[in-house]
């Protein structure tokens, strides 16, 4: 497949993903954001257009030192990329085997983060971040070089991180793995909720954890 064909493939799947995202109600309205790794840059969604009314053409090309690549698919004044596309790229540069990123505000995932809280290992399904845990990144304001270093080092070599009075970053190899994961975490945050809403959940610990990552591995069990 051309590079070009494979860009177009990939504008519509992130219009696609934050479709998905909007029914779940892990956004509202315009807040949230996606990308896909390319060739030459990333494909990154649009600022200030909901999902529902995003098209393909509306996904902003861009290389890594932030320059738009205007053209068949993209006219001089059109859409602006989101506002968080450092944090987008500083995660690919940090990450190569990362090709999908995905930001998105699920009320028990956020309300973790609005009480600056870590998702610990209250089930073994967490080993799918690569960790024993989903950390929480520190608070820095949106859209910054910090809040881009503050995550990419919060993430570590883990597939996820909360980022503090924020929400819920996720990367994989794919979207449809980057979507699953979310999906998957917010799940395990809801869980972990309604367990503190009863008592305390115990937490399994890192040695067990250990052999449970050891034995995804063995049987490719999880988002990638």
């Amino acid at each position: 497949m051309l590079l070009q064909e494979q860009n177009v493939v990939r504008r519509r799947r992130l219009v696609e993903i934050g479709q998905e995202i909007s029914r779940l109600g892990f956004v509202k309205g315009t807040a949230g954001n996606a990308s896909a790794r390319a060739s030459d840059g990333l494909l990154v969604t649009p600022s200030g257009i909901t999902y529902a009314d995003m098209k393909p053409n509306d996904v902003v090309h861009m290389k890594m030192d932030g320059e738009i690549c205007y053209g068949r698919w993209m006219a001089q004044s059109h859409t602006a990329p989101s506002s968080e596309w450092h944090l987008h790229r500083a995660l690919y540069e940090a990450r190569p085997e990362v090709n999908a990123i995905l930001h998105t505000h699920p009320p028990f995932s956020t309300t973790l983060a609005v009480l600056g809280k870590s998702l610990p290992a209250i089930h073994y399904l967490i080993g799918i971040v690569n960790g024993n845990e989903v950390p929480c990144a520190p608070y820095r304001t949106f859209g910054t070089k910090e809040l881009s270093e503050a995550v990419v080092e919060t993430m570590g070599s883990r597939r996820a991180c909360l980022v503090d009075h924020h929400g819920l970053i996720a990367v994989a190899s794919n979207l449809h793995d980057a979507l699953e994961l979310t999906i998957q975490i917010e799940s395990l945050a809801e869980l972990y909720w309604r367990a503190c809403a009863i008592g305390t959940p115990t937490i399994i610990d890192d040695d067990e954890m250990e052999r449970v990552r050891a034995k995804f591995e063995e049987i490719n069990y999880g988002p990638k």
